[in-house]
């Protein structure tokens, strides 16, 4: 039986990768398609050889189905790999977009709310530190930065805004 597994990979060893990088277009991939034919030829010998089966039809479809299997598999995987990539892109290019929108809404806010709001937000200040910079009520900073936030909530929702 060794024997003849082995008279036929050495017979169409590089002609089964051939046909399988003739469907998958990578050399690589066609030797591992027709290298687990071989170990499924391997693990089912007993029943193959000594069947009346053409071995090298076997053989030849094998690697043509498998082959085939794997580009599905790829291309499969190619589509959802690029499928994720456009939604991150997607994501990113709204996640820029709302950037851009908002710091034009904060230019639009009124100088003592959208400086209070900036304090707050970018420069990371606590209100009562607000409060004291600018000798105001830490209440005074509450209602300032809730309006601007208003402001923004609204003006960012409102498809007619702008």
């Amino acid at each position: 039986m060794k024997a003849k597994l082995k008279h036929l990979f050495d017979e169409y060893y590089g002609q089964l990768c051939s046909l399988a990088n003739y469907y998958i277009a990578d050399r690589q991939e066609a030797e591992s398609v027709v290298q687990q034919v071989f170990l499924n030829v391997w693990e089912k010998r007993s029943e193959l050889l000594e069947s009346d089966k053409d071995l090298k039809f076997y053989l030849f479809k094998s690697v043509k189905n498998r082959s085939l299997s794997e580009l599905s598999r790829n291309r499969e995987e190619e589509l959802d790999s690029n499928i994720e990539y456009q939604a991150d892109l997607q994501d990113e290019l709204y996640a820029k977009d709302l950037q851009e929108k908002i710091e034009i809404l904060i230019n639009q806010l009124p100088p003592k709310r959208k400086y209070i709001f900036k304090r707050s937000r970018f420069d990371g200040l606590s209100h009562k530190e607000i409060a004291e910079e600018l000798d105001i009520s830490v209440k005074t900073v509450e209602k300032q930065i809730s309006a601007a936030l208003k402001f923004l909530r609204f003006k960012i929702y409102d498809p007619n805004s702008q």
